[in-house]
């Protein structure tokens, strides 16, 4: 079977022209077509016009999926045509929309497979694959601007887009852009698929770590739970984080002395209305602790990356701001033997001291807190809400 393949090239650029010709010579399993790119003073208008009109072919044609190339597709070492095969099939198993070979950025992404990613926005529109059932959405489009950009654009108007990895597709770098004006910068595009790729090669050695750790599933119910007793410290803020790393280390030497396992730490404001499940928090707690957690947060206030673990646990790469924190034991030592700075923060140190960190997600906790935390607790909330969205949907067997 032969995919069709679309590639916008300017008249102006005949280099460019030369180039995406390259790539596709000799490369079975295409019917490449060369599109001559729509001029527009605004070259992001003038792209989304092309992309319109071989949209609008496709869909009178009423061709199943197409690539849609830019000029500047590079095909990368992992490419071979039974890979991409393979990943527009199961694409297509999950109802996509939109499958990508490679992106210059992205935000939230979820491995689903071996080889696709969920994400939630990208950029980046080189090489993507785009199925029959989203033709209509982006013919429906109305008042693109030339403020609008066309892989954002098309990120927006679907949850049901992927991404290969390790790309198949990155942008080759002619030092300059005939549509974003950032990317004049040599080797600016170049760092952009390094440094996204590496992100997403983050998220797949950490997924697989903790997929290869056998699960220990507890159900204890909440009878059960009550005959279980928990050590609970509160700390009380400090202007000084010497002085409150130092009542953090009290805390865990006294755990120490009575054998803990763990301890359950409370940070200031005082924790009042909470909503904890002494049975759900101790479930999470025995599975994180099979897991090799070292902290484990009921909330958090900030973090960059995450995985989803279990259906409730995900592991976050830091984070700022937790008003409520299990220590196990496996991080006693590293706390009572360490200093921070005065320029960290406690959270930001306990952060630091260990990879080992999963979080809760429905927060465990409800605290008496400014806005501006709680804010923040809100807007990661939100954002683990999509992770577990999504671990449901294309994660859970």
């Amino acid at each position: 079977m032969t995919i069709p393949a679309f590639a916008i090239n300017l008249k102006s650029r005949p280099e460019r022209k030369v180039h995406i010709e390259k790539e596709f010579k000799g490369q079975t399993g295409f019917a490449t077509h060369i599109v001559e790119a729509t001029e527009h003073p605004k070259g992001a208008i003038g792209l989304w016009k092309s992309i319109i009109k071989i949209i609008t072919k496709a869909n009178n044609d009423n061709l199943a999926y197409i690539v849609l190339c830019e000029d500047d597709h590079c095909f990368t070492e992992h490419y071979n045509y039974k890979l991409l095969q393979q990943s527009v099939n199961e694409a297509q198993e999950k109802k996509a929309d939109l499958l990508c070979g490679g992106v210059s950025w992205f935000k939230t992404g979820i491995q689903v497979s071996e080889h696709l990613f969920w994400v939630e926005k990208f950029s980046g529109l080189q090489f993507a694959i785009i199925f029959k059932k989203f033709y209509q959405r982006i013919l429906d489009v109305e008042n693109f601007t030339e403020h609008d950009a066309a892989d954002y654009t098309l990120s927006a108007l679907t949850d049901k887009k992927f991404v290969i990895h390790p790309y198949i597709s990155i942008q080759k770098d002619f030092g300059y852009s005939d549509v974003t004006l950032r990317n004049n910068l040599k080797g600016r595009v170049e760092q952009l698929f390094a440094d996204s790729s590496e992100r997403f090669e983050l998220l797949r050695s950490i997924k697989n770590h903790y997929s290869g750790i056998k699960p220990i599933i507890s159900h204890l119910n909440e009878n059960e739970a009550e005959n279980i007793d928990i050590s609970f410290s509160t700390i009380i803020e400090k202007d000084n984080i010497q002085e409150k790393w130092k009542a953090l280390c009290n805390c865990v030497e006294q755990a120490q002395l009575n054998n803990d396992d763990f301890i359950v730490i409370g940070f200031d404001p005082i924790i009042s209305g909470t909503s904890i499940k002494k049975a759900d928090l101790l479930n999470n707690m025995i599975a994180a602790n099979n897991y090799g957690c070292e902290v484990l947060l009921g909330n958090i206030e900030m973090f960059n990356h995450a995985v989803p673990v279990t259906n409730k646990l995900f592991w976050i790469d830091s984070f700022s701001h937790a008003s409520f924190i299990v220590l196990f034991s496996t991080i006693f030592d590293k706390i009572i033997t360490t200093m921070p700075a005065d320029e960290k923060s406690i959270y930001n140190y306990l952060s630091y001291l260990t990879s080992h960190k999963l979080a809760i997600y429905p927060f465990i906790t409800a605290g008496r807190f400014t806005d501006v935390m709680n804010s923040g607790f809100q807007e990661k909330g939100e954002q683990l809400s999509v992770y577990k969205q999504v671990y449901q949907k294309y994660c859970m067997p």
